[in-house]
C-alpha cells in the first residue's frame, strides 16, 4: 500500500500535468483528509502511514473526478462560505469568495442605516449562500429566499436546516415573482451574469456547474434588468438593492438601476479590488 507522501506526491503530479488546479497540492490534501476522515494537521502527522485499502479506493474514485474536471466543491460536498460551510453538489452554483462582498456590503448599509430587524429578500439564492448568511448573521432579520430551479431549492432548505437558520422562508420562481406582494428593506442576488461569449471561454470546471445560473442573456444583463425592475416594486422607499455582477459591468448596470429610478447608486470592489458589487437605493416614486 501506497504511504500518504506518496499518494499526495502522485495526485499532486497528476493534476499539475492535467493542468486543472492553481492548488494541486492542496486539492490533494483535501481529496485525502475526507477519505481519511482527518484534519490536514492529522494527516501531516502521519506522512509516513499507509493508507488504508478501502480509503484508497474513494480516494482514486475522488481523484478521477478531478481529473475530468469535476470542481473540488462537489467532489468534497462542500464549500466554505463566510466562515460556514455550505453543502454544494451539481444542482447549485458553488459560491466564491468574491461573492462575500455581497455580504460585506449589505452588512454595512443595515448597521449604517440602524436596521435592527430588516426584511431581506437573496433573489436566484441558488444554494442559499447569500441569504441564509445574512440570516444567521443577523438572527432578528426576516429572509425570503427564491430561485426559479426546485433543484436548487433542495440545496437551499438542507442547507438552512443544518445551519439552523430558521429566519426564512423559500419560495419557487422567477426573480422577485414569487414575492411580489412584500417589501423588503434590502433586497440582494448573484444573479447569472455570464455572456454566452464569456461562458464559451470559462475553464472545464466551471462548465460542470448550472448554465441556469451563469449564463444571463446575450449580453448577461437579461435577468439584472428585470431582477432591478422587480426590486424596486419590492423595495420599501428607503430600502436598498445590491446586486454580484462582473467587473465589466458594473458601470452598465448603475446605469440600468439609474433609468429604473434609484436615485443613487454606489459600487463595491471585491477582494481583489475590482467593482464587483451594485447598490441602488434613493427610489423615485415618480418613475
Amino acid at each position: 500500500m501506497d504511504t500518504v507522501s506518496s499518494t499526495l506526491a502522485r495526485a499532486t503530479r497528476l493534476m499539475k500535468d492535467a493542468g486543472l488546479a492553481d492548488s494541486p497540492s492542496l486539492d490533494a490534501r483535501l481529496l485525502l483528509c475526507a477519505v481519511m476522515d482527518v484534519s490536514q494537521e492529522q494527516l501531516l502527522a502521519r506522512w509516513h502511514t499507509e493508507v488504508p485499502e478501502e480509503a484508497s479506493q474513494r480516494f482514486a474514485a475522488m481523484l478521477s473526478a478531478r481529473l475530468a474536471a469535476t470542481p473540488m466543491a462537489y467532489i468534497l460536498g462542500w464549500r466554505e462560505f463566510y466562515g460556514r460551510r455550505f453543502h454544494v453538489d451539481e444542482r447549485v452554483l458553488i459560491p466564491r469568495p468574491d461573492t462575500e462582498t455581497l455580504i460585506e456590503a449589505a452588512l454595512a448599509w443595515i448597521q449604517e442605516h440602524s436596521l435592527e430587524a430588516p426584511d431581506i429578500a437573496d433573489i436566484c439564492t441558488g444554494s442559499g449562500a447569500v441569504g441564509i448568511t445574512l440570516a444567521l448573521e443577523l438572527p432578528s432579520s426576516r429572509v425570503a429566499l427564491t430561485d426559479i430551479s426546485a433543484s436548487a431549492l433542495e440545496v437551499a432548505t438542507e442547507n438552512a436546516m443544518r445551519l439552523g437558520a430558521g429566519n426564512i422562508r423559500l419560495y419557487q420562481g422567477d426573480v422577485t415573482e414569487p414575492v411580489a406582494s412584500e417589501s423588503f428593506d434590502i433586497v440582494v442576488s448573484n444573479p447569472p451574469y455570464l455572456t454566452p461569449h464569456w461562458y464559451s471561454h470559462v475553464e472545464a470546471q466551471v462548465l460542470k456547474e448550472p448554465r441556469l445560473a451563469l449564463v444571463g442573456g446575450d449580453d448577461g444583463l437579461t435577468i439584472i434588468r428585470r431582477l432591478v425592475v422587480g426590486a424596486r416594486s419590492v423595495l420599501a422607499p428607503e430600502g436598498a438593492l445590491f446586486l454580484e455582477c462582473d467587473w465589466r459591468q458594473c458601470d452598465e448596470v448603475a446605469r440600468i438601476m439609474e433609468r429604473c429610478g434609484f436615485a443613487q447608486t454606489w459600487i463595491y470592489n471585491d477582494l481583489a479590488g475590482r467593482p464587483r458589487v451594485v447598490r441602488g437605493n434613493g427610489i423615485c416614486m415618480n418613475n
